[in-house]
C-alpha cells in the first residue's frame, strides 16, 4: 500500500480524498446526531486502487441528558424518589442518587427512562437534601436535580398507645 485516502458522510458512501500522512491516522466526527461512516480506499505501489469500504454508521453525542424528580414519598426512615431521564441521542445508562446534596452518589444502570430509588436507614423527622442526575450512554452526566425532603416525625407505637390506655382506666 502507498496511499490510503479516506472521508466521511452521513450517507452510505463517499469518494475519499483525504489523504493518511503515514500509515495510520485518527479520524474525528463532526458533531451531531446523525449517523455518520467513514470510508476508506487504498491504493498499492503499482497503482491499483481498491474499491471504497465504508464503516458502520456512527453518531456522535454532545448533548447532556436530562432528569426530573416526578414523585416522592416518605416514612419514618425512608425516602422514594422517582425520576425521569431523557436523551434523544444515545440514551440513559445510569441514574446517581444522593441523600447529602451530591457529596457522594450511589449509581444505578438501567435505560429505563422513569426509575424509583429508596433511600433506607433514615432518621425520622430529619431533612434530607436530595440530588439526582442521569448519565447517558455516551457518559455524559446532566445536570444535578436536588430537593429537600424530611422524613416523617416518628409516632408512638400501638403497644406504647395500649400501655398509656391501660395506665388512664387502672386505679392507682
Amino acid at each position: 500500500v502507498s496511499l490510503v485516502k479516506y472521508c466521511t458522510t452521513t450517507s452510505s458512501s463517499c469518494t475519499p480524498s483525504t489523504t493518511v500522512n503515514g500509515s495510520s491516522t485518527n479520524v474525528t466526527l463532526s458533531s451531531n446526531a446523525s449517523a455518520q461512516r467513514v470510508c476508506v480506499q487504498t491504493i498499492d505501489n503499482a497503482g491499483n486502487t481498491s474499491s471504497t469500504t465504508c464503516s458502520s454508521a456512527y453518531s456522535v453525542d454532545t448533548t447532556n441528558p436530562t432528569i426530573s424528580i416526578t414523585n416522592t414519598s416518605v416514612t419514618e426512615n425512608s425516602i422514594s424518589v422517582t425520576v425521569n431521564g431523557s436523551d434523544a441521542h444515545s440514551g440513559i445508562s445510569e441514574y446517581r442518587f444522593s441523600s447529602n446534596g451530591g457529596s457522594s452518589y450511589t449509581t444505578v444502570t438501567t435505560s429505563n427512562s422513569s426509575y424509583t430509588y429508596t433511600f433506607t436507614g433514615l432518621n425520622s423527622g430529619t431533612s434530607y437534601n436530595i440530588a439526582v442526575q442521569s448519565v447517558d450512554r455516551s457518559g455524559r452526566t446532566s445536570s444535578r436535580v436536588t430537593r429537600s425532603i424530611t422524613t416523617e416525625e416518628a409516632g408512638n407505637t400501638m403497644q406504647e398507645i395500649l400501655a398509656e390506655y391501660n395506665k388512664s382506666i387502672r386505679p392507682n
